[in-house]
């Protein structure tokens, strides 16, 4: 770039290069603005939620988004990044909260199911533990690492418990009673469509933050 400037000064005459200059010097200007305005609050949104979408937590900068879009910097931000960007807090993202809410109400239902067919009402002077089933739920591959209860301890199930006597009743461990319900619903609709879902909002964040990473200048 220096010796291009170097060469217009050279025979294109100085008013050319300043021109030139000036140009350059205002690009650099909306680069800046658009760094400011839109990749640095935008990547650090993203970077602060996407820990927690894996356990089921939704986005909810959804106001912060249509405040950056209102702001009138979006039409200044190259085409190809503005279109992913629409992509992701237009289409996927909402589609992964949608995907959400139908897998709670899912959720829901069998939790009410399973109080009623394995649980018992909490026994007094019992200490109480809680297992995020939803979680266990939503794994793509079943993963255990609650330990096993103890003697007085009891476990949530819907608005009932799991104690240790009652897992003997059922003659299953805490992981094999996990384990079997985790592989009963696999493969339901709203719980598939939330797996689905989860993985393209990962996917689409962390490739939007090394895209923002990667575009901005300060």
């Amino acid at each position: 770039m220096t010796q291009l400037l170097s060469y217009l000064a050279t025979f294109g005459g100085g008013t050319l290069t300043g021109y030139i200059l000036q140009l350059l010097q205002e690009s650099r200007h909306q680069t800046k603005a658009i760094s400011r305005e839109v990749y640095v609050p935008i990547r650090q949104r993203l970077a602060k939620t996407r820990p927690a979408l894996p356990n089921g937590n939704r986005f909810d900068a959804y106001h912060e988004w249509q405040t950056i879009k209102d702001s009138g910097f979006m039409a200044r931000v190259p085409k190809k990044i503005r279109a992913r960007l629409f992509q992701l807090f237009d289409v996927t993202l909402p589609n992964y909260d949608k995907s959400c809410r139908e897998f709670d109400s899912v959720a829901n239902q069998l939790a009410r199911q399973w109080e009623q067919q394995f649980g018992v009402v909490m026994p007094g002077g019992t200490h109480f533990r809680y297992v995020n089933w939803w979680v266990v739920l939503a794994a793509d591959r079943f993963e255990w690492t609650e330990a096993e209860p103890l003697e007085g301890e009891a476990l949530n199930v819907g608005t009932r418990v799991l104690t240790k006597t009652r897992l003997r009743e059922l003659n299953v461990s805490l992981k094999e009673f996990a384990f079997d319900r985790w592989q009963e619903n696999y493969t339901d609709a709203a719980i598939v469509a939330y797996r689905e879902a989860r993985k393209s909002a990962l996917t689409e964040i962390d490739a939007m933050l090394e895209l923002l990473g990667k575009n901005i200048r300060l």
